[in-house]
Formats: structure tokens, sequence, C-alpha cells
């Protein structure tokens, strides 16, 4: 197949899940014989040679990107879609504006014009499905879940060889977060849980949220003990290494669907803390805590758990095998080639 692939215009100018669902998920259906083309809004395309538009993220920058192809070829796409509020609240506000005499378009409602004009939908969760049905008003029977996928970069690397490559060291057990530092990764309650705990908070990730960066940076110097490493690569000596060394890894978001670091962190053998909204649960089962991210006092719970119930290593294991078997990428390629040969046949 000959696929047509529409990203968010800034995919590429930071790190972090959606680049790598974008870039991976593409990667692995080269490997089955697909041909990928990423579209260039300064090309001119004859769509008659494509079988199939996927376009990621059912925002309002991808609805004017995708009114090129609607109609002309089957288009499925990756709903990427979450906010956070009553979900009756957003319903409301969406039939209002879909009502409207005049065109009023934001992310929610063009979402829901996106999935219209679909073919497939494709959620990371089952959660997220439910989410698109109740605040959206998406037609579920176009809905195919297609799960996240994670890769373990640092498989058959032993952890002594990443600690003599990375150059940050921690000297004592720690709770380690890798995420963008934005609002909706919910760090400053993760921080004040650690503060409160009197746990080494270690943060990796880029910073976008200034405000985010600047109280967190005010903490640390207030004498918390958080350490900001800022971006790191996903093959570097020093992510692996904290990723295997941290006695926690947590990610209390406001929503996660599901959280693709968790994934990793949990492929080398770490205890996880992740929020309960998004369908985390899809993907970890019982091998992870969840937590309910608008709640201080239950990320303390169960983080204090997670810190001093360490599961076993038959569990992690498990745990590891599990997200090994049914979540690697190439998995993910092969349900996602499927998904655009049904959208192929409905069209």
């Amino acid at each position: 197949m000959k696929v047509l692939v529409m990203a968010p215009d800034q995919l590429m100018t930071r790190a972090g899940g959606l680049r790598t669902q974008v870039v991976r998920t593409c990667q692995e259906l080269r490997h089955l014989g697909h041909e990928i083309e990423y579209f260039d809004p300064w090309k001119e395309y004859n769509l008659e040679k494509f079988d199939v538009c996927h376009v990621f993220s059912m925002n309002l920058p991808s609805y004017f990107k995708s009114q090129i192809v609607v109609g002309k070829l089957p288009v499925v796409y990756s709903s990427v879609m979450w906010r956070n509020g009553s979900r009756l609240r957003i319903r409301f506000l969406v039939e209002l504006m879909m009502k409207s005499p005049h065109l009023v378009l934001n992310d929610v409602v063009a979402c829901r014009k996106m999935s219209q004009t679909a073919t497939l939908i494709l959620p990371n969760t089952h959660q997220e499905k439910k989410w698109l049905k109740e605040a959206i008003g998406v037609d579920v029977e176009k809905c195919v879940v297609i799960p996240n996928g994670a890769d373990n970069h640092f498989s058959g690397i032993e952890t002594a060889v990443l600690k003599a490559d990375a150059s940050y060291i921690p000297a004592k057990d720690f709770v380690f977060c890798c995420s963008v530092i934005s609002e909706r990764k919910n760090l400053l309650k993760l921080a004040n849980v650690c503060v409160q705990l009197k746990l080494p908070l270690v943060i990796a990730g880029p910073f976008v949220d200034k405000r985010i960066q600047k109280r967190l940076q005010q903490l640390k110097r207030s004498g918390a003990d958080i350490t900001l490493m800022g971006s790191l690569d996903v093959n570097s000596p020093q992510l692996g290494y904290l990723y295997r060394s941290c006695r926690v890894f947590c990610l209390p978001s406001y929503y996660e669907t599901p959280g693709i670091a968790a994934l990793e962190a949990a492929l080398n053998g770490a205890n996880v803390v992740i929020t309960k909204i998004g369908g985390a649960e899809d993907y970890f089962g019982n091998g992870a805590k969840y937590v309910d991210p608008y709640s201080e006092l239950d990320i303390k719970k169960q983080l204090s758990r997670a810190w001093n119930e360490q599961d076993t290593q038959s569990r992690k294991a498990e745990l590891v095998a599990t997200i090994s078997n049914s979540f690697s990428w190439a998995s993910v390629a092969e349900q996602t080639a499927n998904a655009y040969r049904q959208a192929m046949r409905l069209f």
C-alpha cells in the first residue's frame, strides 16, 4: 500500500510521545513493505497514486490539512485527543457550536467534524474511545482501538555499561519521571508529594511550559531534592541508566494514552505509578499502581506504596513479556496496516 501521512507541523521540533508514535509506526510500516510518504504542503499531489491517508491528531490544524484529501481517499485518523473537564460540558458546547449558523472551530469541534468524514478512527485505548463518544459525539462504529508501542532501547546492555556512559549518577534511590514539562503532566503535584515524602525526584524532558519550569526551579532553590535533566535522547545511556536504577517511575498526568515513557520504564524493570485517566490499564493491567491526578493525597499514597512495596522480579518479568509481545511497534504497524485495508474496503 502507498500511504500519505499527515502529522502536526511541529512534530519534529521536540521529543515526545506523538513524535515517537508517528515515526516508529511509519518505520515499521516500511519494514512490512508499505510505501510511506509524509505530506509536504509545498508539493502538488496526484492523490490517485495513494491508497489511503493517515492523519495523526484530530485537532484544529489537522482539520484544515485533512480537507485536501477528504472524499478523494480513505482517511484514517489516529485521534490523539483528550481534554480535561466535564464530558457533558464539552459535549454541550460541541453540539451548540455544531448547530451554530456560523462556523466556530476549536479542537473539539474540529474533532467532531473530522469524525463525520473519517473512514476509520484509531484511538490508542478503550478509555479514549469512550471519551470520544461521550465528549465529542464520535460514532464508535468507526473506531478501531490500536495501541501505542514501546521500544526497549537498552535491551542486552548491562546496567554497569549504561552507568559508565552516564554523566549523572544519583547518590541514592530516587523517583524518576520522563516527560514533556507541561501543565498536563502534573509535575508540580508530583514534586510537592516527593518533598512531603522526602524522596529525591529526577525529571527528564524538554521544557515547554515556562511557568512549570519556574516553579520547579523555585522548589529546587528552596531545598527540594529535585534534579532537572532537560531533554534526553531516547537512545542515551543516561536515560537508560535512569530507567534501570530508579526506585519508582511516576507519571501522574491529567491523562495519558498511555504514556510511552512509562512503557519504556517498565521494559527496563521500573515500578510504575501512572494516572488512571486515559487508559493505561489496557497496557499495564495489575503491573502498575494508578493514581487520581487531581488528588495529591492519592498520588502520595500510591507513590509511597510503590516505594515501599517493590514488585518481585517474576512479576516485573511478566510485565516486560506482556509489553514486548503485545505492544511492540511491529505489532502496532501490523494492526495499522489491517485498519488501512478495512478503510479501503469501506471507502
